[in-house]
């Protein structure tokens, strides 16, 4: 007896945030439909009856990831930071920087996201001015206009610290780049 459309949608939705988990921790291209499948509860030859390929997939799974940090970071979202110093924080949790898979998908990804297809960077592009906005909103009486180019670059400067802080090996300097990243954020607003 075949899955009724619901079971199915729960399906794809099961494999869409094992996914946006996965490529995350382990990387979109270092992973494997199989493994990915595996890691979902799932067969291998099941993928298909859900996506056309692995393109739309990584498409979805970080659409997923943005809508979640977004939401994450949102003002007037349950236990969202008020101003922009917490907001950082909360952006550059030291926890997300040994995690990667819980974290920023482009600290993550950002490298594979760059050689993406079409719909995945339209996707990824999307997001990050989702999140340049919520910073925005947090750079309080600064114009809009100036509010949008001081958040660009407060979470560029967040995705480059949190990048390297999961690349350097000494703990200490991981954390000094992330806490050198919140101060230089705070000098934006």
């Amino acid at each position: 007896m075949g899955k009724s459309r619901v079971e199915a949608a729960q399906t794809r939705e099961r494999i869409v945030e094992t996914a946006s988990t996965v490529f995350r921790q382990n990387g979109i291209h270092q992973t494997g439909i199989a493994e990915l499948m595996s890691a979902a509860g799932l067969t291998h030859g099941g993928f298909y009856k859900h996506f056309v390929s692995k393109d739309e997939l990584i498409a979805e799974a970080s659409a997923l990831a943005l809508r979640q940090a977004a939401q994450r970071l949102a003002p007037g979202g349950d236990g969202a930071p008020a101003d922009l110093e917490a907001l950082a924080w909360t952006y550059l949790r030291l926890e997300d920087a040994a995690h990667a898979g819980g974290g920023c998908l482009f600290a993550a990804v950002g490298s594979e996201l760059v050689r993406s297809a079409p719909a995945t960077r339209q996707v990824a592009s999307e997001g990050f001015e989702r999140l340049v906005q919520v910073f925005a909103r947090r750079m309080g009486a600064v114009p809009a206009p100036e509010a949008t180019r001081r958040a660009r670059i407060a979470l560029s400067i967040m995705i480059g610290a949190l990048t390297m802080s999961r690349i350097v090996t000494d703990p200490g300097v991981a954390r000094t780049l992330l806490d050198d990243a919140v101060e230089a954020v705070k000098q934006l607003a």
